[in-house]
């Protein structure tokens, strides 16, 4: 089975969403998002378009432990407004960092096996937050386009 999970449903992973579901790319999509409406908002959005499609992907509005036997799960979280607000552009670092530590430990304890995709601009910063929690420095993985 094709399983991926999107972490963060802003413009970034719902148009990721999108494409992912309108080309039939995969069996099964997991969607996350600290904003459980925002989050069934989308999932709704999906199940209603799907319905014009060739093809059906199964869509879970869901938690961690739906993305334990996911083959790539795609991190797109961020708080972009905490950098509008500012002007500065290292706004959402704080931001990022504590949700990686808390995505990071979610996906230890369900002994996430796949291949991990972040789509940070700070990507090398975050990747060593991230590896230093994980067993993901010795998995592979994407940061920003680049494969490591």
């Amino acid at each position: 089975m094709r399983k991926i999970g999107i972490i963060g449903m802003g413009h970034v992973g719902s148009t990721l969403a999108h494409i992912v579901i309108d080309r039939g790319m995969v069996d099964e999509i997991v969607l996350l998002d600290i904003n459980q409406k925002h989050l069934k908002a989308e999932a709704l959005d999906f199940w209603d378009a799907q319905s014009f499609l060739p093809h059906h992907t199964k869509i879970i509005a869901g938690d961690y432990k739906d993305l334990a036997d996911a083959n790539l799960i795609v991190s797109t979280f961020g708080n972009v407004n905490l950098t509008v607000e500012s002007g500065d552009r290292f706004a959402e670092l704080q931001f990022n960092v504590k949700q990686i530590r808390s995505m990071a430990e979610q996906l230890k304890k369900v002994h996430f096996d796949g291949v991990f995709f972040d789509d940070y601009e700070s990507g090398r910063r975050y990747y060593c937050c991230l590896s230093k929690r994980t067993c993901f420095a010795q998995k592979p993985s994407y940061r920003n386009g680049n494969f490591s």
